[in-house]
């Protein structure tokens, strides 16, 4: 692998690592925390949950999740990229029919 293609596919992985770190402290831990209270089946729990989040938690959310998971898109195009490049030919069939 060249140098400027190893420089390229770095980038590209750190970005997808930061955005999914920041995906997942500021979008999901603040909604995580949610004390399902008792009722009749384990669905209607987890809404009644999610009903008692605030405003600023729901916003956290969307706000971080909306920016974050299409940027970590960026770290899974490097490892894709990697695979490819490697002499696993059924991994490189993995990346050639977009499984990953």
């Amino acid at each position: 692998m060249k140098n400027d293609e190893y420089i390229r596919l770095r980038r590209l992985f750190l970005i997808g690592i930061i955005m999914a770190l920041i995906t997942i402290i500021g979008g999901e831990i603040p909604i995580g925390w949610v004390v399902n209270p008792a009722a009749e089946n384990e669905l209607y729990s987890m809404i009644l949950g999610y009903a008692s989040l605030s405003v600023p938690q729901l916003a956290s959310g969307v706000f971080f999740g909306g920016i974050g998971i299409p940027l970590q898109y960026y770290g899974y195009k490097a490892i894709a990229e990697i695979i490819n490049k490697t002499d696993c030919n059924k991994c490189a069939k993995l990346v050639d029919i977009n499984v990953i």
